[in-house]
């Protein structure tokens, strides 16, 4: 029984999860095709290269390229619990605050930058400590390099010789400038969205490493329940009046009967890591003109796009 349905344990789907779960009303169920973040390589910073092309990468390719001559060029994006997060180079910079203040001119409500920097101060715990700019306390750790590379050391000395400014931090006042990246990092070791809540990965390890599709209870909070690398493959729903009904069917099983499941709304973080032809995910009265049709959600062999068909009214 569940409140929201969160595809993908990536960047967002760790902050979606424990956010919403900060109610004790809320029930969350959260999927994530891939598996944990065990690997060592994931949290050893000089190693993170390593986890290109393997099972931690989903590993796409864009559409062939005219300026390019016409190559497909590979674009890495994380397959583990913390998504790019846990495979990405950890350096730390928010943008450049004029780009906030014109998506709001433009009509973006909300989202000019001193709109926006008290929740990027919230979710940071800045070692240097909290300014009128950063923030302390938050969950997400960002940290100066310990151990830069000399190249840098000496393209920064190179940089001030021929009077480039330098700037103490990128995510401060003043952007223009040169400067050692911060980065997403604790201790020497990378720290993820999914290191934020770390209690997600002793889920998996409480299995002791069995793919289970079913949900169970993590980070010490009975209405979230997470589901790591699901078996399941084709997924059926249909409207009730006492809510919906959702049978699956997995590779190689034979179909498990329809179970009762109260899904008031969706939330698929999909259209970018996993992209869908179709999809009709949120609240059950969005779904109304369905009736009683099913909305069947496959992953077509040898990819990773799914699609969706709803057999009755179709959007």
């Amino acid at each position: 029984m569940y409140d929201y349905i969160i595809i993908g344990a990536g960047s967002a789907g760790c902050v979606l999860a424990n956010r919403l779960t900060e109610d004790p009303k809320v029930n969350v169920l959260l999927l994530e095709a891939g598996g944990p973040d065990d690997k060592q390589e994931i949290h050893i910073p000089i190693t993170w290269l390593r986890l290109f092309k393997t099972a931690y990468d989903w590993a796409y390719e864009t559409e062939p390229e005219p300026q390019m001559n016409n190559r497909k060029m590979y674009w890495p994006r994380g397959k583990m619990l913390g998504g790019s997060s846990s495979m990405n180079a950890m350096m730390y910079v928010r943008g450049n605050r004029q780009d906030y203040n014109e998506w709001a001119e433009l009509g973006a409500q909300g989202w000019s930058f001193p709109e926006v920097l008290p929740y990027f101060k919230k979710m940071e715990n800045y070692e240097r400590g909290a300014t009128d700019w950063r923030g302390a306390g938050g969950p997400l750790n960002i940290a100066e390099q310990r151990s830069p590379n000399p190249l840098t050391t000496a393209f920064l000395q190179a940089a001030a010789e021929v009077g480039i400014t330098k700037t103490d931090d990128f995510n401060g006042p003043h952007q223009e400038g040169v400067s050692y990246a911060l980065v997403t990092q604790k201790g020497g070791r990378r720290f993820s969205t999914a290191d934020c809540w770390r209690g997600i990965a002793a889920a998996w390890q409480d299995r002791a490493g069995a793919r289970q599709s079913r949900g169970h209870p993590v980070w010490g909070r009975d209405q979230l329940s997470a589901a790591f690398a699901p078996l399941r493959h084709r997924a059926s729903q249909s409207s009730e009046s006492a809510g919906h009904r959702c049978g699956g069917r997995s590779a190689g099983r034979r179909p498990k009967p329809a179970r009762p499941s109260r899904q008031r709304r969706a939330i698929s973080l999909h259209p970018a890591d996993h992209p869908c032809q179709r999809r009709a995910a949120g609240q059950c009265g969005h779904l109304s003109a369905l009736q009683e049709g099913a909305i069947n959600f496959q992953r077509p062999r040898g990819g990773s796009v799914c699609e969706d068909e709803a057999r009755a009214g179709r959007a």
